[in-house]
């Protein structure tokens, strides 16, 4: 990542080189740049690459006089000889609005793992490990970045929620920085109803123990959490912001108004109220509409087919 400039461009250059590659993808924002000088390199070589610049997040970073020059080194002119993907329209749009050509951008959902999201572990054994008691209804959230993931939201409802149910439990998975504003936030002495996990290896031990997902974010790309949780059966109470617009359709999710802890908690008195069949039937809807619709395979074959578009541009680079 310290790397100077012109020394990632060359790695870039060499590695394309030896791959014999017709294109460079960036998934990485820092990769950009240096991915296109070394695409320009290699054109002065006589050799044709392509570049794919990679749009995951949301635009969150002040617009200012710097950053409008620096968006017009990026998108106006480094973009012409570029392409992008997105991973969700509103960000298309976006980069299209900051100088990116749209007949250059592909908009191709993120796809899921399904394979990651199984567990055989039993969910009993993934409780009694988390002190969590077998008959608790269990919320689970991830929350690395306390703010953006709507740390507080989740907080505010649950504290509403503890005044009227005894019987549920608040998963809160996260790294040092979450528990540092959780224990900040709660003046170090957190409530019985909260659980505070750090993140494993196997993501799936968490889906297996819980009953309900919740993600509050304030902003998403695509939200991996999201669809990984649908897959293993979860149903999922999300706020309703860009980020989930394709999971609106789906008969197991929930959405409340983004930013109201007040609506996070009515969302989840809801999904408390539904009945086991009901509760059963969101769950296998959820499972299905990720199966058939965004899973890593389907992924990767639209991947592909952006690949054999930008491959039959004739347009110079």
């Amino acid at each position: 990542p310290r790397a100077p400039l012109l020394k990632v461009t060359n790695i870039i250059r060499e590695i394309a080189l030896k791959e014999q590659a017709n294109i460079i993808h960036t998934h990485f924002s820092n990769f950009n740049i240096p991915g296109c000088l070394a695409a320009l390199q290699l054109r002065w070589e006589k050799r044709t690459v392509k570049v794919v610049w990679h749009f995951h997040s949301d635009w969150r970073i002040q617009l200012t006089f710097l950053r409008r020059i620096k968006d017009f080194i990026l998108y106006n002119i480094l973009g012409r000889f570029t392409y992008g993907i997105s991973v969700a329209e509103h960000i298309k749009e976006n980069m299209i609005s900051r100088g990116m050509q749209r007949q250059r951008m592909f908009f191709v959902p993120n796809g899921i793992d399904m394979d990651r999201i199984q567990s055989r572990a039993d969910s009993t054994c993934i409780r009694q490990e988390l002190g969590i008691a077998a008959d608790k209804i269990v919320f689970l959230i991830f929350g690395w970045e306390p703010i953006t993931k709507g740390v507080d939201l989740v907080l505010e409802a649950f504290e509403m929620l503890s005044r009227q149910y005894k019987n549920t439990t608040l998963l809160l998975v996260g790294t040092e920085m979450m528990n540092n504003y959780v224990a900040a936030r709660e003046n170090g002495e957190a409530p019985e109803w909260l659980v505070l996990a750090a993140p494993r290896a196997q993501v799936a031990e968490y889906y297996k123990a819980s009953d309900v997902f919740i993600s509050a974010s304030r902003s998403e790309g695509f939200p991996y959490s999201v669809a990984e949780a649908m897959g293993a059966k979860l149903p999922v109470i999300s706020s309703d912001i860009p980020g989930v617009a394709w999971a609106k359709h789906a008969k197991g999710v929930l959405l409340f108004e983004s930013g109201n802890s007040t609506a996070l908690f009515q969302a989840i008195q809801g999904a408390l109220s539904w009945s086991e069949q009901e509760l059963q039937d969101r769950k296998r809807s959820n499972h299905q509409f990720i199966v058939e619709n965004y899973t890593v395979e389907k992924w990767a074959k639209n991947i592909i087919d952006v690949y054999k578009m930008i491959q039959s541009d004739d347009e110079n680079l």
